[in-house]
């Protein structure tokens, strides 16, 4: 090990000490862009605090057959016609986590999941889940739209969902 390489071992021990601890973490945008793709692709029975009834919906959604599967947050978000309950469930637990620094969704990713399920409620249902006033709504959707680590339909869905808001 050279001396340069030694003298880099107290800081990244720190670093996972920081990490292990719990504390603030500065995610770049390649660690948000990988953390949103991954809960994405999350079973929506394996993040949710989910009823029995909530669980029966999803089991005889994703076995219908005119129906797109719903398993994953992805799914939910995607979907041309979302479970207004579930909707609102993702925004609640994602708020929760965006308030949560123990948690393990990064705020960023809790705030865009936040967001992204007002959206799809707006846009795929013509309802609104959320008692923000347009002009907090549009600033969220925007903030979504401006996260370079968002995936371009994600994105598209916020600019939908800020289109059919009423503020010129």
């Amino acid at each position: 090990m050279s001396r340069n390489q030694n003298a880099e071992m107290p800081s990244k021990l720190g670093r996972l000490f920081e990490i292990c601890s719990g504390q603030a973490i500065g995610w770049d945008q390649d660690d948000l862009a990988e953390i949103f793709r991954h809960q994405l692709n999350t079973p929506l029975l394996g993040d949710l605090p989910l009823s029995a009834i909530e669980i029966q919906f999803l089991d005889s959604a994703a076995c219908a057959v005119d129906q797109p599967a719903l398993v994953t947050f992805g799914d939910l978000l995607r979907h041309p016609s979302p479970p207004s309950g579930l909707l609102k469930l993702v925004k609640e637990s994602a708020k929760q986590a965006d308030g949560q620094s123990d948690d393990l969704l990064p705020p960023p990713v809790a705030s865009a999941l936040y967001a992204l399920s007002i959206a799809a409620a707006l846009v795929r249902l013509g309802e609104r889940i959320s008692t923000m006033v347009d002009a907090d709504l549009r600033q969220g959707f925007q903030w979504v739209i401006a996260q370079p680590w968002i995936e371009w339909p994600m994105r598209q869905l916020a600019t939908d969902a800020s289109s059919r808001l009423n503020i010129g």
